[in-house]
Protein backbone atom coordinates (compact mmCIF):
# COMPACT_ATOMS: atom_id res chain seq x y z
CA UNK A 1 0.00 0.00 0.00
CA UNK A 2 1.49 3.35 -0.98
CA UNK A 3 2.65 5.76 1.53
CA UNK A 4 0.70 9.72 1.79
CA UNK A 5 4.18 10.71 -0.16
CA UNK A 6 3.46 7.73 -3.08
CA UNK A 7 -0.39 8.77 -3.87
CA UNK A 8 -1.32 9.81 -7.59
CA UNK A 9 -0.58 13.17 -8.18
CA UNK A 10 -5.00 12.89 -9.39
CA UNK A 11 -5.49 12.50 -5.68
CA UNK A 12 -3.02 14.89 -4.30
CA UNK A 13 -4.72 17.45 -6.55
CA UNK A 14 -8.55 16.57 -5.57
CA UNK A 15 -8.17 15.17 -1.89
CA UNK A 16 -5.16 15.44 -0.15
CA UNK A 17 -4.00 18.83 -0.36
CA UNK A 18 -7.69 19.59 0.98
CA UNK A 19 -7.03 18.23 3.90
CA UNK A 20 -3.28 19.68 4.30
CA UNK A 21 -4.70 23.26 5.23
CA UNK A 22 -1.66 24.24 6.82
CA UNK A 23 1.91 24.85 5.21
CA UNK A 24 3.71 22.78 8.06
CA UNK A 25 1.87 19.82 7.80
CA UNK A 26 3.38 19.77 4.17
CA UNK A 27 6.77 20.74 5.12
CA UNK A 28 6.60 17.64 7.76
CA UNK A 29 5.44 15.21 5.60
CA UNK A 30 8.71 16.62 2.98
CA UNK A 31 11.22 15.78 5.54
CA UNK A 32 9.14 12.24 6.33
CA UNK A 33 10.39 11.12 2.47
CA UNK A 34 13.18 8.81 3.64
CA UNK A 35 14.26 7.74 0.23
CA UNK A 36 15.01 9.87 -3.04
CA UNK A 37 12.14 8.37 -5.06
CA UNK A 38 9.56 9.56 -2.14
CA UNK A 39 11.31 12.42 -2.52
CA UNK A 40 10.52 12.41 -6.26
CA UNK A 41 7.68 11.66 -6.14
CA UNK A 42 6.50 14.09 -3.52
CA UNK A 43 7.90 17.05 -5.37
CA UNK A 44 6.26 15.38 -8.35
CA UNK A 45 2.92 15.70 -6.88
CA UNK A 46 3.78 19.50 -5.82
CA UNK A 47 4.64 20.69 -8.80
CA UNK A 48 1.20 19.04 -9.91
CA UNK A 49 -1.25 21.35 -7.99
CA UNK A 50 1.23 24.65 -6.92
CA UNK A 51 -1.75 26.72 -5.80
CA UNK A 52 -3.64 25.34 -2.99
CA UNK A 53 -6.80 27.26 -2.00
CA UNK A 54 -6.76 25.81 1.43
CA UNK A 55 -3.31 26.48 2.52
CA UNK A 56 -2.88 29.94 4.82
CA UNK A 57 0.50 30.95 5.20
CA UNK A 58 1.52 32.38 8.89
CA UNK A 59 4.20 34.78 8.23
CA UNK A 60 5.87 33.69 11.91
CA UNK A 61 8.32 30.92 11.08
CA UNK A 62 11.39 31.85 8.31
CA UNK A 63 11.44 28.21 8.10
CA UNK A 64 8.21 27.54 6.56
CA UNK A 65 8.69 30.72 4.06
CA UNK A 66 11.81 29.60 3.24
CA UNK A 67 10.66 26.14 1.75
CA UNK A 68 7.69 27.24 -0.04
CA UNK A 69 10.49 29.97 -2.07
CA UNK A 70 12.78 26.90 -2.62
CA UNK A 71 10.46 23.91 -3.37
CA UNK A 72 8.38 26.53 -5.66
CA UNK A 73 5.11 26.48 -3.90
CA UNK A 74 2.73 29.45 -4.28
CA UNK A 75 -0.17 29.50 -1.97
CA UNK A 76 -3.10 31.87 -2.26
CA UNK A 77 -3.73 32.95 1.64
CA UNK A 78 -1.29 34.62 3.52
CA UNK A 79 -1.61 36.17 7.06
CA UNK A 80 0.69 38.33 8.80
CA UNK A 81 -0.38 38.37 12.93
CA UNK A 82 2.53 40.73 14.07
CA UNK A 83 4.79 42.61 11.87
CA UNK A 84 7.28 40.54 9.67
CA UNK A 85 10.98 40.42 10.33
CA UNK A 86 12.94 42.65 7.61
CA UNK A 87 14.76 39.42 7.33
CA UNK A 88 11.77 37.98 5.53
CA UNK A 89 10.28 40.35 3.04
CA UNK A 90 12.24 39.00 -0.41
CA UNK A 91 10.97 35.55 0.63
CA UNK A 92 7.56 37.51 1.08
CA UNK A 93 7.66 39.22 -2.26
CA UNK A 94 8.26 36.22 -4.43
CA UNK A 95 5.38 34.14 -2.56
CA UNK A 96 2.79 37.57 -2.75
CA UNK A 97 2.92 37.08 -6.62
CA UNK A 98 0.31 34.35 -6.67
CA UNK A 99 -1.82 35.57 -2.99
CA UNK A 100 -4.93 36.16 -3.79
CA UNK A 101 -6.13 36.25 -0.25
CA UNK A 102 -4.23 38.65 2.38
CA UNK A 103 -4.83 38.76 5.93
CA UNK A 104 -2.88 41.46 8.17
CA UNK A 105 -3.85 41.40 12.06
CA UNK A 106 -1.95 43.41 14.96
CA UNK A 107 0.13 45.27 12.55
CA UNK A 108 1.78 47.98 13.53
CA UNK A 109 4.42 48.60 10.78
CA UNK A 110 7.05 49.67 13.18
CA UNK A 111 9.73 47.55 11.43
CA UNK A 112 8.34 48.72 7.95
CA UNK A 113 6.37 51.70 7.37
CA UNK A 114 6.18 50.92 3.05
CA UNK A 115 4.92 47.15 4.46
CA UNK A 116 1.11 47.90 2.61
CA UNK A 117 2.56 49.43 -0.35
CA UNK A 118 4.52 46.18 -1.38
CA UNK A 119 2.48 43.41 -0.22
CA UNK A 120 -0.44 44.78 -1.96
CA UNK A 121 -1.07 44.07 -5.14
CA UNK A 122 -3.55 44.09 -8.36
CA UNK A 123 -3.89 40.37 -7.78
CA UNK A 124 -5.64 40.57 -4.45
CA UNK A 125 -9.02 39.46 -4.63
CA UNK A 126 -9.68 39.48 -0.30
CA UNK A 127 -8.17 41.70 2.00
CA UNK A 128 -8.52 41.95 6.19
CA UNK A 129 -7.10 44.24 8.37
CA UNK A 130 -7.45 43.31 11.87
CA UNK A 131 -6.71 45.00 15.29
CA UNK A 132 -4.12 47.11 13.14
CA UNK A 133 -2.47 50.39 14.95
CA UNK A 134 -1.46 52.02 11.68
CA UNK A 135 -3.04 55.27 10.08
CA UNK A 136 -2.12 54.52 6.68
CA UNK A 137 -4.13 52.40 3.68
CA UNK A 138 -3.53 54.54 0.62
CA UNK A 139 -1.85 51.40 -0.74
CA UNK A 140 -5.22 50.45 -0.98
CA UNK A 141 -5.77 52.35 -4.69
CA UNK A 142 -3.34 49.56 -6.30
CA UNK A 143 -6.13 46.69 -5.90
CA UNK A 144 -7.46 46.95 -8.76
CA UNK A 145 -9.29 43.49 -8.50
CA UNK A 146 -10.18 43.56 -4.98
CA UNK A 147 -13.95 42.14 -4.45
CA UNK A 148 -13.43 41.92 -0.48
CA UNK A 149 -12.38 44.08 2.24
CA UNK A 150 -12.70 43.98 5.67
CA UNK A 151 -11.55 46.40 8.05
CA UNK A 152 -11.64 45.56 11.80
CA UNK A 153 -11.30 47.46 14.84
CA UNK A 154 -8.57 49.51 13.86
CA UNK A 155 -9.50 52.88 15.43
CA UNK A 156 -6.46 55.16 13.90
CA UNK A 157 -7.16 54.55 9.84
CA UNK A 158 -7.86 58.23 8.48
CA UNK A 159 -10.54 59.70 6.15
CA UNK A 160 -7.70 61.05 4.40
CA UNK A 161 -5.78 57.62 3.29
CA UNK A 162 -9.47 55.35 3.20
CA UNK A 163 -10.22 57.73 0.18
CA UNK A 164 -6.64 57.74 -1.46
CA UNK A 165 -6.86 53.99 -1.39
CA UNK A 166 -10.87 52.94 -1.94
CA UNK A 167 -10.67 55.66 -4.92
CA UNK A 168 -8.41 52.10 -6.76
CA UNK A 169 -10.63 49.12 -6.06
CA UNK A 170 -13.75 49.85 -8.53
CA UNK A 171 -14.41 46.30 -8.45
CA UNK A 172 -15.30 45.53 -4.82
CA UNK A 173 -18.30 43.73 -3.91
CA UNK A 174 -18.24 43.90 -0.09
CA UNK A 175 -17.25 45.88 2.23
CA UNK A 176 -17.08 45.54 5.89
CA UNK A 177 -16.07 48.22 8.29
CA UNK A 178 -16.65 47.77 11.99
CA UNK A 179 -14.65 49.25 15.10
CA UNK A 180 -12.99 52.24 12.96
CA UNK A 181 -13.22 55.56 15.06
CA UNK A 182 -11.33 58.23 13.47
CA UNK A 183 -13.69 57.13 10.34
CA UNK A 184 -16.28 59.50 9.10
CA UNK A 185 -19.01 60.44 6.64
CA UNK A 186 -16.29 61.13 4.61
CA UNK A 187 -14.67 57.36 4.39
CA UNK A 188 -18.44 56.19 3.80
CA UNK A 189 -19.20 59.17 0.78
CA UNK A 190 -15.76 57.80 -0.67
CA UNK A 191 -16.87 54.00 -0.71
CA UNK A 192 -20.09 54.60 -2.41
CA UNK A 193 -18.96 56.56 -4.73
CA UNK A 194 -15.70 54.92 -5.66
CA UNK A 195 -16.98 51.23 -5.54
CA UNK A 196 -19.83 51.31 -8.37
CA UNK A 197 -20.18 47.57 -8.52
CA UNK A 198 -20.36 47.53 -4.57
CA UNK A 199 -23.49 45.11 -3.24
CA UNK A 200 -23.08 44.42 0.26
CA UNK A 201 -22.10 47.09 3.00
CA UNK A 202 -21.60 46.28 7.00
CA UNK A 203 -20.76 49.23 8.80
CA UNK A 204 -20.38 49.43 12.66
CA UNK A 205 -18.84 53.12 13.95
CA UNK A 206 -20.36 56.76 14.32
CA UNK A 207 -21.83 57.64 10.96
CA UNK A 208 -25.13 60.48 10.54
CA UNK A 209 -26.64 58.80 7.68
CA UNK A 210 -28.54 62.20 7.09
CA UNK A 211 -25.45 63.92 6.37
CA UNK A 212 -24.24 60.57 4.53
CA UNK A 213 -26.98 60.22 1.70
CA UNK A 214 -27.12 64.48 1.76
CA UNK A 215 -23.15 64.33 0.73
CA UNK A 216 -23.69 61.25 -1.87
CA UNK A 217 -25.59 62.91 -4.78
CA UNK A 218 -26.21 59.84 -6.75
CA UNK A 219 -27.16 56.24 -7.18
CA UNK A 220 -25.67 53.37 -5.92
CA UNK A 221 -26.97 49.38 -6.86
CA UNK A 222 -26.28 48.20 -2.86
CA UNK A 223 -28.36 45.38 -2.34
CA UNK A 224 -27.27 44.45 1.74
CA UNK A 225 -27.07 47.48 3.76
CA UNK A 226 -26.10 47.05 7.31
CA UNK A 227 -25.35 49.41 9.87
CA UNK A 228 -25.11 50.58 13.31
CA UNK A 229 -24.06 53.39 15.77
CA UNK A 230 -21.24 51.90 17.97
CA UNK A 231 -21.57 55.04 20.13
CA UNK A 232 -25.10 54.70 20.77
CA UNK A 233 -25.93 58.38 20.88
CA UNK A 234 -26.89 59.24 17.11
CA UNK A 235 -30.35 59.42 16.09
CA UNK A 236 -32.06 57.72 12.63
CA UNK A 237 -33.83 60.27 11.21
CA UNK A 238 -36.86 59.97 8.46
CA UNK A 239 -34.90 62.35 6.60
CA UNK A 240 -31.95 59.46 6.52
CA UNK A 241 -34.48 57.01 5.76
CA UNK A 242 -35.77 58.65 2.74
CA UNK A 243 -32.45 59.62 1.44
CA UNK A 244 -31.43 56.30 1.53
CA UNK A 245 -34.12 54.85 -0.39
CA UNK A 246 -33.26 57.75 -3.18
CA UNK A 247 -29.82 56.60 -3.06
CA UNK A 248 -30.11 52.78 -2.98
CA UNK A 249 -32.67 51.57 -5.12
CA UNK A 250 -31.67 48.40 -5.65
CA UNK A 251 -31.85 47.44 -2.03
CA UNK A 252 -32.96 44.13 -1.04
CA UNK A 253 -32.45 43.74 2.81
CA UNK A 254 -31.88 46.08 5.30
CA UNK A 255 -30.88 46.79 8.78
CA UNK A 256 -30.18 49.97 10.49
CA UNK A 257 -29.06 50.24 13.97
CA UNK A 258 -29.49 52.91 16.37
CA UNK A 259 -30.59 53.81 19.83
CA UNK A 260 -32.48 56.77 18.48
CA UNK A 261 -35.41 56.76 15.87
CA UNK A 262 -37.71 58.98 14.76
CA UNK A 263 -38.53 57.13 11.79
CA UNK A 264 -42.32 57.08 11.52
CA UNK A 265 -44.79 55.63 8.60
CA UNK A 266 -44.96 58.08 6.52
CA UNK A 267 -40.94 57.32 5.78
CA UNK A 268 -41.81 53.30 5.64
CA UNK A 269 -43.95 54.35 2.94
CA UNK A 270 -41.21 55.92 0.83
CA UNK A 271 -38.87 53.53 1.70
CA UNK A 272 -40.94 51.00 0.37
CA UNK A 273 -41.68 53.18 -3.08
CA UNK A 274 -38.20 53.42 -3.64
CA UNK A 275 -36.86 50.53 -2.82
CA UNK A 276 -39.26 48.10 -4.45
CA UNK A 277 -36.65 44.96 -4.50
CA UNK A 278 -36.73 44.53 -0.47
CA UNK A 279 -37.13 40.76 0.56
CA UNK A 280 -35.76 41.86 4.16
CA UNK A 281 -35.88 44.28 6.46
CA UNK A 282 -35.62 45.22 9.96
CA UNK A 283 -37.88 47.60 11.81
CA UNK A 284 -37.54 46.34 15.21
CA UNK A 285 -35.36 49.84 16.44
CA UNK A 286 -38.08 52.05 14.85
CA UNK A 287 -40.84 52.38 17.54
CA UNK A 288 -42.60 54.95 15.89
CA UNK A 289 -43.72 52.57 13.31
CA UNK A 290 -47.45 51.28 13.48
CA UNK A 291 -50.33 49.51 12.04
CA UNK A 292 -50.03 51.61 9.12
CA UNK A 293 -46.42 51.61 8.18
CA UNK A 294 -46.28 47.82 8.77
CA UNK A 295 -49.75 48.19 6.42
CA UNK A 296 -47.75 50.33 3.64
CA UNK A 297 -45.01 47.43 3.70
CA UNK A 298 -47.22 44.42 3.65
CA UNK A 299 -48.56 45.80 0.30
CA UNK A 300 -45.72 47.37 -1.66
CA UNK A 301 -43.59 44.42 -0.64
CA UNK A 302 -45.42 41.07 -1.70
CA UNK A 303 -41.83 38.94 -2.51
CA UNK A 304 -41.05 39.88 1.20
CA UNK A 305 -39.01 36.76 2.85
CA UNK A 306 -38.22 38.46 5.91
CA UNK A 307 -39.66 40.65 8.47
CA UNK A 308 -38.41 42.06 12.02
CA UNK A 309 -40.93 43.87 13.73
CA UNK A 310 -39.96 42.93 17.52
CA UNK A 311 -40.63 45.52 20.19
CA UNK A 312 -43.38 47.17 17.94
CA UNK A 313 -46.24 48.47 18.86
CA UNK A 314 -48.75 46.50 16.44
CA UNK A 315 -51.62 45.03 16.27
CA UNK A 316 -53.09 41.37 15.05
CA UNK A 317 -54.31 43.45 11.90
CA UNK A 318 -50.53 44.41 10.74
CA UNK A 319 -49.12 40.86 10.97
CA UNK A 320 -52.57 39.81 9.11
CA UNK A 321 -51.94 42.64 6.19
CA UNK A 322 -48.47 40.60 6.17
CA UNK A 323 -49.70 37.13 5.84
CA UNK A 324 -52.13 38.55 3.05
CA UNK A 325 -50.05 40.35 1.06
CA UNK A 326 -46.49 38.40 1.24
CA UNK A 327 -47.08 35.27 0.52
CA UNK A 328 -43.64 33.97 0.08
CA UNK A 329 -42.53 35.37 3.66
CA UNK A 330 -40.00 32.72 5.35
CA UNK A 331 -38.82 34.30 8.58
CA UNK A 332 -40.85 36.33 10.65
CA UNK A 333 -40.43 37.99 14.51
CA UNK A 334 -42.72 39.78 16.45
CA UNK A 335 -41.23 39.14 19.95
CA UNK A 336 -42.42 41.89 22.41
CA UNK A 337 -45.23 43.16 20.28
CA UNK A 338 -47.41 42.61 23.10
CA UNK A 339 -50.52 43.67 21.56
CA UNK A 340 -50.57 40.17 19.53
CA UNK A 341 -53.02 37.35 19.82
CA UNK A 342 -53.22 33.81 18.30
CA UNK A 343 -55.36 35.75 15.40
CA UNK A 344 -52.35 37.83 14.13
CA UNK A 345 -51.31 34.62 12.90
CA UNK A 346 -54.56 33.11 10.38
CA UNK A 347 -53.12 34.54 7.09
CA UNK A 348 -50.06 33.43 7.52
CA UNK A 349 -48.72 31.11 4.51
CA UNK A 350 -48.17 27.86 6.66
CA UNK A 351 -46.68 26.51 3.25
CA UNK A 352 -43.71 29.05 3.48
CA UNK A 353 -42.85 30.27 6.67
CA UNK A 354 -39.82 29.15 8.04
CA UNK A 355 -39.23 30.37 11.37
CA UNK A 356 -41.23 32.24 13.92
CA UNK A 357 -40.35 34.43 17.02
CA UNK A 358 -43.54 35.10 19.36
CA UNK A 359 -41.59 35.72 22.65
CA UNK A 360 -43.09 38.19 25.12
CA UNK A 361 -46.50 38.06 23.19
CA UNK A 362 -50.19 37.15 24.13
CA UNK A 363 -50.01 34.56 21.90
CA UNK A 364 -51.62 31.61 23.87
CA UNK A 365 -50.89 28.53 21.43
CA UNK A 366 -54.28 28.05 19.26
CA UNK A 367 -51.93 29.71 16.26
CA UNK A 368 -50.42 26.18 16.06
CA UNK A 369 -54.16 25.34 13.97
CA UNK A 370 -52.90 27.30 11.28
CA UNK A 371 -48.82 27.18 11.31
CA UNK A 372 -48.42 23.93 12.08
CA UNK A 373 -50.67 21.90 10.21
CA UNK A 374 -50.48 19.60 7.32
CA UNK A 375 -49.09 22.15 5.16
CA UNK A 376 -46.66 23.38 7.93
CA UNK A 377 -43.24 24.03 6.70
CA UNK A 378 -42.18 25.63 9.80
CA UNK A 379 -38.56 24.79 11.09
CA UNK A 380 -37.78 26.96 14.13
CA UNK A 381 -39.52 28.13 16.65
CA UNK A 382 -38.58 30.69 19.46
CA UNK A 383 -40.70 31.74 22.60
CA UNK A 384 -38.25 32.14 25.39
CA UNK A 385 -41.07 34.59 27.86
CA UNK A 386 -43.89 32.09 26.80
CA UNK A 387 -45.77 32.30 30.41
CA UNK A 388 -48.81 32.35 28.61
CA UNK A 389 -48.82 29.70 26.41
CA UNK A 390 -51.57 27.07 27.37
CA UNK A 391 -52.02 23.24 26.75
CA UNK A 392 -53.99 24.66 23.17
CA UNK A 393 -50.58 24.62 21.91
CA UNK A 394 -49.84 21.05 22.06
CA UNK A 395 -53.27 20.10 21.36
CA UNK A 396 -53.58 22.18 18.03
CA UNK A 397 -50.26 20.64 16.62
CA UNK A 398 -51.30 18.53 13.77
CA UNK A 399 -48.39 18.64 11.92
CA UNK A 400 -44.74 19.58 12.67
CA UNK A 401 -43.16 17.01 10.54
CA UNK A 402 -40.06 19.74 9.20
CA UNK A 403 -39.71 21.46 12.72
CA UNK A 404 -35.78 20.95 13.69
CA UNK A 405 -35.47 23.57 16.35
CA UNK A 406 -37.67 24.25 19.29
CA UNK A 407 -36.23 26.54 21.85
CA UNK A 408 -38.93 27.70 24.70
CA UNK A 409 -38.64 29.50 27.89
CA UNK A 410 -40.85 29.54 31.11
CA UNK A 411 -43.50 27.72 30.01
CA UNK A 412 -45.97 26.83 32.34
CA UNK A 413 -47.26 23.28 30.77
CA UNK A 414 -48.49 20.52 33.10
CA UNK A 415 -46.39 17.47 32.14
CA UNK A 416 -48.76 15.50 30.27
CA UNK A 417 -48.50 18.72 28.28
CA UNK A 418 -45.24 18.43 27.38
CA UNK A 419 -45.27 14.61 26.80
CA UNK A 420 -48.26 15.13 24.12
CA UNK A 421 -45.70 17.69 22.25
CA UNK A 422 -43.08 15.34 22.66
CA UNK A 423 -44.73 12.90 20.25
CA UNK A 424 -45.88 15.73 17.22
CA UNK A 425 -41.81 16.79 16.75
CA UNK A 426 -40.32 13.89 14.71
CA UNK A 427 -37.66 15.74 13.07
CA UNK A 428 -36.40 17.64 15.79
CA UNK A 429 -32.31 18.80 15.86
CA UNK A 430 -32.31 20.94 18.76
CA UNK A 431 -34.58 20.99 22.00
CA UNK A 432 -33.91 24.28 24.33
CA UNK A 433 -36.24 24.12 27.20
CA UNK A 434 -35.29 26.39 30.06
CA UNK A 435 -37.07 27.30 33.48
CA UNK A 436 -39.87 24.94 33.04
CA UNK A 437 -39.74 22.79 35.97
CA UNK A 438 -42.98 20.31 34.74
CA UNK A 439 -40.23 19.23 32.51
CA UNK A 440 -39.21 16.07 34.25
CA UNK A 441 -37.12 12.86 33.49
CA UNK A 442 -40.47 11.35 31.86
CA UNK A 443 -40.54 14.12 29.70
CA UNK A 444 -36.95 14.47 28.67
CA UNK A 445 -36.73 10.23 28.02
CA UNK A 446 -40.37 11.09 25.69
CA UNK A 447 -38.05 14.00 23.15
CA UNK A 448 -35.41 11.31 23.35
CA UNK A 449 -37.56 7.97 22.30
CA UNK A 450 -39.99 10.28 19.63
CA UNK A 451 -36.96 12.40 18.26
CA UNK A 452 -34.58 10.17 16.76
CA UNK A 453 -32.24 12.72 15.04
CA UNK A 454 -32.25 15.02 17.89
CA UNK A 455 -28.31 16.02 18.35
CA UNK A 456 -28.91 18.98 20.68
CA UNK A 457 -31.17 18.93 23.78
CA UNK A 458 -30.63 21.47 26.82
CA UNK A 459 -33.33 21.72 29.48
CA UNK A 460 -31.40 24.08 31.92
CA UNK A 461 -33.94 25.18 34.91
CA UNK A 462 -36.36 21.95 34.61
CA UNK A 463 -36.67 18.98 36.96
CA UNK A 464 -34.47 16.24 35.17
CA UNK A 465 -32.08 14.42 37.11
CA UNK A 466 -28.22 14.58 36.30
CA UNK A 467 -28.65 10.91 35.66
CA UNK A 468 -30.73 11.48 32.56
CA UNK A 469 -29.39 14.19 30.79
CA UNK A 470 -25.82 12.33 30.66
CA UNK A 471 -28.29 9.25 29.35
CA UNK A 472 -29.41 11.74 26.71
CA UNK A 473 -25.94 13.79 26.15
CA UNK A 474 -24.35 10.36 25.40
CA UNK A 475 -26.82 9.22 22.87
CA UNK A 476 -26.45 12.81 21.17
Amino acid sequence: MPSLLQLPQAIWRDCVVYFLSKVEDLARLDSAAANRSDQATFHENIRGCKRFTRCKLKIRDCSQIKWLVLRDIFITNMEFNGDPKPEQKSYIQHLLLHVKNIQFSKLTLSHDNNLLHWTFSSNLLDVSLKSCTFDDISGLSVCSGLTDLTIFDCPNITDESFVVGIAGCAQLTRCFVLGCASLSEIALVALLQSCVELNYVLLNGRFDLEKVFTMFQSVSNVKIFNCSDSSRTLSLTGSAIRAMATALPCLGWINVDYQHSTVGDADIEVLVHECKLLTSIDLCRWPLVTDLGVLALARALKQLLALDVQNLGITDAAVQAVGTHCRQLEDLNVSGCQLLTDNAFSTLNASSLKTLQITATRVTGSFAVYLLGSESTLEMLYCYKGEQLSSDFARSITGATRLTSLILGKILFTEADWLELSTKCPALLVLRIEKSTSVTDAVALSFSDHCPRLRYISLWGCSVSPEVMNLLQTKQ
